[in-house]
Formats: C-alpha cells, sequence, structure tokens
C-alpha cells in the first residue's frame, strides 16, 4: 500500500516534468465515448492545423493544452491538464492558494482553529451544484470519507492520513478532527474539490458535477472538451464566458499558429522556448505565475555512490555548476536560482545556497579529498526531460574540469520509475511542484522518502522533519526547518536547481486570467477586452 501511495506520488513529479521538458511530450490517446450528453460548443477543429473558431468571440475561451484528458473525477486524476485547467474550474475546494499563494475563501467563508488538532470551517450557503442541488456541510464531509476509503483511489488520500474525522455540526459547519498536529493540513484543505454527495461514484470519471463557475458540458476525445458558464453559480456576475472549449495539442507549435490565427486564447503550461516564440508574435503576450514552486531537483546517491559520500566532493561538483548560465540558457532568465531546497515562496525558506561560480575553488577542494583525481558516474534523466538534459549537458562540460566524468543516461518512464523507486540511481533527475507554502510538504514528499537511502546517514535530518510536521509554534518551526536547510545544504541528499517558470501564453484582449504559484488556473474572472 505504501509503494502504491509513493508510486502516484512521484507520477504527479513525473507530470510536472513532462510539461516543463518539451511541448507535445505528453500528448493523449485516450478512446471512449463523449462523457455525456449535452449541448456541445461546437465541433472544433482538428488540434494539430488551424482552428478557423472564432476565438474573437467575447463569449467564448479557447483553452489549448499539450495532451487529453481522459479521466474527470478530480480525487483519482493528478495530471497537471486536468489540475490546471478544470479542477478548480468545475469543481471549487474550501479554499484555495491565491497568486500571493494566500488563502482565498471558495466554498468556505472563513475557518477558525480551534487548537492543534481540531479546524472548524463555516461554509457559503448560496452555492449549488451543477446538478441543482444545495451545496451543504454533507457534501464536505463524503468528500473526506470518499478520499479516505482506499477502495477509491484517491491520490490526496496520504496527505490525510492524521485525519480522524470529519462532522458537519449543522448544515453550513464542518469540523475536522486529527490525531495529531499537522500544520500542512491548512494547505492540503487548500486544493482539495468538494464532490456532491448524490453524484453516481461510478460516473465521476466521465460526468463530472462540481460547484465551480463552469461546468462540463462534453468531452470528444483527442478533440475537445465543452464547458460553458454555470447560470446559478453564485459569483455568475463575476463570469464573463459563457463557453469554455479545451482543446489538446500534441504540438504546441501549431498552438502557437491557432493563437496567432485567433483559433485559440490561451496555452497552459507553454515552455521557455515556447515562451520566447510567444513574446516575438504580435499579438500574443506571456503570462507568468509572480512567483513558481515548480523545483528542478536532482536527487544524489550518497548511499550508492563512494565518493559522494564525502559532502566536500559534492560541494566541489556544485561548485562548477553554472545556475545563471542554465537559468539564460535553457529558461532565457525568466527561472529564479533557488536560495534553498524549499522554494522562495515557502514558509521558513532561508538563503542556504551557494550558487557561486568557482572552477579553480572547485579544483583546490576536490584536491583534499580521496578523489581529487575524478571518478565516474551516470545521471538519469526521463527522455521527455529536456530541460534537465540540456541542463546536465552544460554541467558535464564543467564536471570534465575537474577530471569528472558524467554520463547522461536517458530513461523512458517505466525504467527511469522503477530506478527512481528503488533508490537505483548514482543521480537522478526530477521535478517537485510544491503544492502550498508549509514546506512539512516538501519534507513528506521529498526528504523522507530518502530515510533509507542516502539519508540514512543522516539521523539528525530525519528526526527533524518528523518533529517539524507535528510541531505547532512558529519560533520552534523556523528554526527546525533552518536546520533541516542547513543539513540539506551542506550534506547533497538532494538539491533543487531552479525554480522553473509557470508560463501560459494569451492572446492581447485576454486579461483576468489567475495563475498561481503551482500553475493552477482561475478563470472565474477571465474575460476579454
Amino acid at each position: 500500500m505504501k509503494k502504491c501511495i509513493t508510486t502516484a506520488i512521484v507520477l504527479l513529479l513525473v507530470l510536472s516534468i513532462l510539461v516543463v521538458a518539451g511541448c507535445g511530450s505528453s500528448s493523449g490517446d485516450a478512446s471512449g465515448e463523449t462523457a455525456s450528453a449535452g449541448n456541445s460548443a461546437g465541433t472544433a477543429a482538428s488540434a494539430d492545423s488551424p482552428a478557423g473558431a472564432a476565438s474573437g468571440n467575447s463569449d467564448e475561451l479557447v483553452i489549448g493544452i499539450n495532451g487529453d484528458i481522459d479521466d474527470f473525477n478530480p480525487q483519482t486524476n493528478q495530471m497537471n491538464n486536468y489540475l490546471q485547467t478544470i479542477a478548480f474550474n468545475c469543481y471549487e475546494p474550501l479554499m484555495h492558494h491565491n497568486e500571493s499563494m494566500e488563502y482565498s475563501m471558495d466554498l468556505a467563508t472563513e475557518y477558525n482553529k480551534v487548537d492543534d488538532l481540531t479546524y472548524t470551517f463555516t461554509l457559503r450557503e448560496d452555492a449549488k451544484f451543477h446538478n441543482g442541488e444545495p451545496f451543504t456541510a454533507a457534501d464536505v464531509v463524503y468528500t473526506f470519507e470518499y478520499i479516505q476509503n482506499p477502495d477509491n483511489g484517491a491520490w490526496r488520500a496520504s496527505q490525510y492520513t492524521t485525519l480522524t474525522s470529519v462532522t458537519a455540526d449543522n448544515d453550513y459547519q464542518v469540523t475536522f478532527k486529527l490525531n495529531e498536529p499537522t500544520p500542512a493540513f491548512l494547505d492540503s484543505i487548500a486544493y482539495t474539490p468538494i464532490l456532491c454527495k448524490s453524484a453516481d461514484p461510478a460516473t465521476l470519471s466521465t460526468n463530472p458535477v462540481g460547484t465551480g463557475p463552469f461546468k462540463f458540458i462534453s468531452w470528444t476525445p483527442n478533440d475537445n472538451i465543452s464547458l460553458e458558464k454555470f447560470d446559478e453559480y453564485y459569483d455568475a456576475d463575476k463570469v464573463s464566458f459563457k463557453k469554455v472549449m479545451i482543446k489538446p495539442f500534441s504540438d504546441y507549435t501549431v498552438a502557437i499558429t491557432n493563437m496567432e490565427a485567433g483559433a485559440v486564447d490561451l496555452l497552459v503550461n507553454i515552455t521557455p522556448d515556447n515562451a520566447q516564440t510567444v513574446k516575438d508574435t504580435n499579438g500574443l503576450n506571456v503570462l507568468q505565475a509572480s512567483a513558481s514552486n515548480n523545483l528542478m531537483d536532482l536527487e544524489i546517491g550518497r548511499h550508492n555512490v563512494e565518493a559522494f559520500k564525502d559532502p566536500n566532493v559534492l560541494k566541489a561538483m556544485f561548485m562548477v555548476f553554472d545556475a545563471d548560465t542554465i537559468n539564460d540558457q535553457i529558461f532565457y532568465g525568466m527561472g529564479n536560482k533557488t536560495v534553498s531546497c524549499f522554494p522562495s515562496s515557502a514558509k521558513y525558506s532561508t538563503p542556504t545556497y551557494d550558487w557561486t561560480y568557482d572552477p579553480e575553488g572547485a579544483k583546490e577542494l576536490l584536491a583534499q579529498t580521496n578523489f581529487k583525481d575524478g571518478f565516474e558516474f551516470e545521471v538519469k534523466v526521463l527522455t521527455a526531460d529536456t530541460a534537465s538534459e540540456k541542463a546536465m549537458t552544460i554541467w558535464q562540460a564543467d564536471l570534465a574540469q575537474l577530471g569528472i566524468n558524467m554520463k547522461i543516461s536517458k530513461e523512458e518512464m517505466s525504467i527511469w520509475l522503477d530506478n527512481y523507486l528503488n533508490r537505483t540511481y548514482d543521480m537522478i533527475a526530477n521535478n517537485y511542484n510544491m503544492v502550498g507554502v508549509d514546506p512539512a510538504m516538501f519534507c513528506s514528499i521529498i526528504l523522507s522518502q530518502l530515510k533509507d537511502y542516502q539519508t540514512a546517514d543522516l539521523p539528525e535530518l530525519n528526526s527533524l522533519i518528523e518533529e517539524g510536521a507535528k510541531e505547532t509554534d512558529e519560533t520552534k518551526r523556523a528554526d527546525i526547518y533552518g536546520n533541516i536547510q542547513k543539513l540539506v545544504a551542506e550534506n547533497y541528499p538532494v538539491v533543487e536547481w531552479i525554480e522553473a517558470p509557470q508560463l501560459c501564453g494569451q492572446v492581447d484582449p485576454l486579461s483576468g486570467v489567475q495563475v498561481n504559484p503551482v500553475g493552477y488556473l482561475f478563470l472565474k474572472e477571465a474575460k476579454k477586452s
């Protein structure tokens, strides 16, 4: 069971990589019937040819994504395409992280931390589901019972292991009880969409019923997903678009051509290369989140490579990791050099990384170790992860100056994933998009998974991770996570090397699209003007 949960988490990380790595790398081959009957938004043009649809229509928003969506259940689909376009526009959570990673209320109007183990939420009294049923506390209770039922395979279940009960105090108040303090609990709440208790669980994947500003109409596999404005939405006066059409593209260069032709309004998760093309195209612009929780990282097999057990060897290696050149050449300067293993928007994030490029200093430091004559190792990179591959190629040349021979091994998903889960690597390139601001999330998903491997000889680090997950005193937590960052920076079990930009392309008349540092889009106030 534990391995299944870990696999689900890793797949989420991998899917983040696919988006960063390059256009077309995660195109879908879904098959099946149209998901539900209803008034279609119209027949879409072929995804790989100019669409001809009148995107200039101020009532309709056309969104391009880099692969089809074939599962509309927000508790089982963890693909970025789904989370970023549908999960928080058809559905809604009690609250969400806004562009500043602060909590904005949705189905809740307020929350109260009663004590370290108890939270209450006051709910909206004017929300309805797309099937016309009123939203009440019973739907919240049902949602978390659904998540915690192992038969449902909800990927968020691992975030609620300390949740013991959810009760409806009345129709518009719920109480959550935990069995131990969980400071990251609110971050989990902020990305959990609420289900309708009367919706048939068997049809959640094909007929989503949420409370969001847009309701699901139909899905034509590999062609389009049709949504339309929910007229009974409690904030309906803020919703400008009557229709939303989501179209998969196997090639984002074709999608950009469609944007230029006025057939597509918004492209989700474009690469830095795509962004440069968008910037150079009249009538188009780039929408970039103000910050990014999207961390590119290297997980280092200190347990497998003798040289990596010496922190000075690793320090020398990263003294020739040219982060500025990598950011400029691969991310066109749009990324941010990491300051620590936590994203800069995280609580308690403290500068602990030194990215000073110093080849001569690196040679001197390496000469003081048992590996002054160099050594060989291999870094594993997912085949689709061209960003990491390019970065490793730049680093490879600089490592050669130290006599260190790094082999870059590109691996298909199944092979890469097997090596990742079993920690059978010298070094492996990965990507993690941290939800929320609490670093306990990063520690539980990344660092805790390493405690039997590359951090087995760092008992202080592993103890601090467990302590930080339960501690509620802010001063103590700041000290704990400050020490965690310091230990990671000194021992290199994992190195986060850039905060990759969250980028979308859009047409000039489009405004009001909100994108947070996790990359989730909120379309409620989007409009063409």
